[in-house]
């Protein structure tokens, strides 16, 4: 397996033992951590209590990048500060710049499916200078594009029909009606979507439609993965006398993991979310507290599918003056400050099947439990049954690097998806 991003920094030291203190602590977040987490919060608030939600922290950071690129004075300045803190007040140019050519040279060695479109659209008219355009196609994979914002409709269907063949059909609709509008100067697209192979799959036989409870008075029935296996694992004290449960789950090829976070009560979500928004430094506790362990696993398949606006959540996190019309400074984009960010969107895809890329492949997976005592011994086995709503996470593994934070509300089966590069 490839070294994955030897440039990052934040590893942490492996140990074979749990320790009770490490889940307790409340240590300071980590950068990335901070800012997955205030994206996170301040995206949940957009939908519904009872919504699902996926959002990229990595595919936002290469959109800011792209904008700071074209930036100068206090809108430089202000996109700076944002951006240190994806990468622990690191240097974060390189840093995306490596991952974001890690993650391609793993959809090309077929490790992962990857939908990772990023563009930035400014009037026709008023062109960009060539070398800002080389500068963030090279490094962010930014295309710079032009649209006549004029013509609402036209300009609206462009950027969509970008969006639905750069992905290959992932994504489709980022631009609604009476997103553009005469006024619109800059608009950024961002749109990531990442399905890796399990390191151990489940086994196709073993997946059965069982009752997941929405809320205490509401259940669906959804399709559930069962396995048995050896995986980082954490029990911690949580909200009164509730319980948390963090396993890992490593993607194979590629060293990414999918992080899931099951609160102990039908409706510990709400808490959970309220713990991580007031104490950050909670989340890298919990992954530093989790040690190898056998245990009976039971995930129900599923597709999250996200779009936002991300203006609101952008400023509230410190990008200030880049949407003002009188403070915006994108001077380096064309040598005038005519531009300023009208709006900024966007799309993440996030799913999950028994395999990880594709729902045809012939695997056998891991061991199977027993469906009625989840063990195959006598010998008792911890249980981590997600049949209630929980957060995910996928990050890099030995920097911690987070590319996706979610939440499963509602399971939906997970599709098929085809490479993209």
């Amino acid at each position: 397996m490839r070294r994955f991003l030897s440039w990052l920094t934040g590893t942490r030291t492996p140990s074979t033992e749990q320790n009770p203190a490490a889940s307790e602590a409340d240590s300071p977040a980590r950068g990335n951590t901070r800012f997955t987490l205030d994206l996170y919060a301040q995206l949940k608030d957009c939908v519904g209590p009872y919504e699902n939600v996926a959002c990229s922290p990595f595919g936002v950071s290469l959109a800011l990048a792209t904008i700071h690129a074209g930036a100068r004075g206090r809108t430089e300045d202000s996109l700076a500060r944002v951006l240190r803190r994806t990468t622990d007040d690191g240097p974060w140019q390189p840093a995306l710049e490596g991952l974001r050519a890690e993650l391609i040279a793993g959809a090309r060695n077929d490790d992962c499916v990857l939908g990772l479109a990023n563009s930035l659209w400014a009037p026709t008219g008023l062109p960009l200078r060539n070398e800002f355009s080389a500068t963030v196609g090279r490094s962010y994979g930014a295309d710079v594009k032009q649209a006549d914002f004029s013509q609402e409709e036209p300009a609206r269907t462009l950027i969509n029909q970008w969006l639905l063949e750069t992905t290959r059909q992932l994504f489709d609709i980022v631009v609604a009606r009476g997103d553009i509008t005469p006024d619109t100067r800059l608009v950024s697209i961002a749109a990531l979507c990442f399905k890796g192979y399990w390191a151990t799959p489940f086994g196709a036989q073993q997946t059965l439609d069982e009752p997941f409870w929405v809320n205490p008075h509401t259940k669906i029935i959804a399709p559930m993965m069962w396995q048995r296996g050896t995986f980082p694992y954490g029990q911690f004290p949580f909200h009164f006398a509730d319980r948390l449960q963090v396993i890992e789950l490593p993607y194979a090829g590629v060293e990414c993991s999918m992080v899931l976070l099951l609160p102990e009560g039908l409706e510990g979500i709400i808490e959970l979310e309220r713990t991580l928004g007031r104490q950050k430094g909670k989340l890298d506790s919990w992954l530093g507290a989790l040690r190898p362990r056998e245990i009976d696993v039971a995930l129900p398949k599923f597709t999250v599918r996200s779009r936002f606006h991300l203006g609101d959540a952008l400023i509230a996190m410190g990008v200030t003056g880049a949407f003002s019309r009188e403070d915006a400074d994108f001077s380096g984009m064309r040598g005038e400050r005519d531009l300023w960010l009208s709006d900024a969107f966007h799309q993440a895809l996030v799913a999950i099947d028994e395999f990880g890329a594709t729902d045809d492949a012939a695997a056998s997976g891991g061991e199977s439990p027993t469906r009625e005592t989840g063990r195959t011994t006598p010998r008792p086995v911890p249980m981590f049954r997600a049949d209630h709503p929980f957060l995910f996470l996928i990050r890099q593994r030995a920097s911690g690097q987070i590319l996706f934070m979610g939440r499963v509300m509602v399971p939906t089966l997970a599709q098929k998806f085809t490479p993209v590069l």
